[in-house]
């Protein structure tokens, strides 16, 4: 009898042992596999914040640099200095929407004009400059085209860019022979954001509002241009 009653005992034992390992077991293959699930729905979530711009390369073109500084502001604004800040903001406009964004030059260094052409891919070229004009009292924004088909692309980026309302003149959207446009593989257009040599847009086009406002101008002319609707 005590044998019986010891085997039963250890039976007993052993089964409890076994229901918590399995318990236990199943505990953690749950918590598992909720962790997997997570996991997957952070990456689609993940995915579904990506931006606008995704996937789309875009080369920023500041004008002049180095040993070419540009024009010259009344109040002693160098061209190349300005041109550069500026695709600055652009670039962190664009970025917010997860746009690949390249410098044509990496801060003050100067670039022949074939060597900032020579792109082996970009969805869209855009080269900044601020113009100059020996009589102050010329004024305004531009932009500029060469090839026919960017024709839309300049449109569509003036315009956003006038829509902002920052009191500067607007000149419109003209066909310009430029090296960087005639010579462009990718689509490209060049921005001409005010007269450094007009005190009224020399002074404009120094404040960060102006910048803020331009950046966001073209980030949403690029966005309308590439994205359209989608």
């Amino acid at each position: 009898m005590k044998k019986i009653g010891l085997m039963s005992l250890l039976i007993t034992v052993l089964v409890v042992i076994y229901l918590l390992f399995t318990m236990n077991d199943n505990k953690d293959r749950q918590q598992s596999q909720n962790e997997v699930r997570k996991e997957g729905q952070a990456n689609t979530d993940v995915q579904v914040e990506k931006g606008l711009l995704d996937g789309y390369t875009i080369v920023l073109d500041p004008g002049h640099g180095g040993k070419d500084g540009g024009a010259v502001g009344v109040n002693g604004t160098i061209e190349k200095d300005i041109t550069y800040l500026t695709a600055e903001h652009i670039k962190q406009e664009l970025q917010k929407h997860d746009a690949i964004v390249q410098f044509t030059r990496m801060g003050d260094i100067f670039v022949e004009l074939e060597d900032r052409v020579q792109i082996e891919y970009a969805d869209l070229f855009i080269s900044i400059h601020y113009d100059g004009f020996e009589a102050e009292e010329v004024n305004g924004i531009t932009t500029y085209y060469y090839h026919q088909k960017d024709e839309r692309i300049a449109r569509t980026i003036h315009q956003n860019i006038m829509n902002e309302e920052m009191d500067a003149r607007d000149r419109g959207v003209s066909h310009g022979d430029y090296y960087v446009l005639r010579e462009n593989q990718v689509p490209a257009v060049l921005l001409e954001l005010g007269y450094i040599t007009n005190p009224q847009d020399e002074e404009r086009i120094n404040k960060n509002d102006f910048q803020q406002h331009v950046a966001q101008a073209v980030a949403d002319g690029v966005i309308q241009y590439l994205v359209g609707d989608k």
